[in-house]
């Protein structure tokens, strides 16, 4: 018969994994991805940040420029070109 009330000696392996310590960065980033409002509130805080360093690209005239503005322009239809070559995508 085997005698269970002797101890037995702890099998030798690999020691247990350490816990990961979590950098208040990750944690930060791990607690924000969580919440949809402040996800969202992101994305569109990147689209106006784009929509503003795109500006000169998605709108190049300069509607302060009174040399260039053009009065027969202004009530074209939309996806028509300009005098000056631009197309007015919204009219």
């Amino acid at each position: 018969m085997v005698d269970l009330t002797q101890e037995t000696p702890a099998a030798e392996g690999p020691a247990p994994p350490v816990p990961r310590v979590e950098s208040p960065l990750r944690r930060f980033a791990s607690e924000f991805a969580e919440s949809w409002i402040a996800v969202g509130a992101l994305v569109v805080l990147v689209a106006i940040v784009a929509a503003a360093l795109l500006a000169p690209w998605i709108a190049p005239q300069d509607p302060y420029d009174l040399a260039t503005v053009s009065i027969m322009d202004s009530r074209m239809p939309p996806g028509t070109k300009s005098f000056d070559g631009y197309t007015f995508l919204l009219g």
